[in-house]
């Protein structure tokens, strides 16, 4: 298989196989993780289709939803993520290679 082709869900599955041992919460919060990156870009989207502009939009959205203290550790999760996947050379470049900014909520449109 072309690595530029696999879908998040693989990408998923391999970046948290070696975490199994972690914690039950740990876990819990990974769940929580996997459940709103395959909400937003499904299952099997590639990941070679996903721009930092995606990224950085996918974030703002959690941020109208989550409080900031949930999506800055939850975006720094996500870099992790597809640092994995550029390590494994699936990715030239992480599309979450950015800095989660703490700003007022009127400024996020709430």
């Amino acid at each position: 298989m072309n690595p530029s082709t696999n879908p998040i869900g693989s990408l998923l599955y391999r970046s948290f196989a070696k975490k199994k041992s972690r914690f039950s919460k740990t876990m819990c919060t990974y769940c929580s993780d996997r459940k709103h990156i395959i909400r937003e870009f499904g299952l099997d989207r590639s990941i070679s289709t996903i721009s930092r502009s995606d990224a950085e939009n996918f974030i703002n959205n959690l941020r109208k939803k989550l409080a900031i203290f949930s999506v800055s550790p939850m975006a720094r999760r996500f870099h992790c993520v597809f640092e994995f996947a550029v390590n494994r050379g699936f990715l030239s470049k992480n599309p979450f290679d950015f800095t989660v900014v703490l700003c007022p909520p009127q400024e996020l449109g709430l």
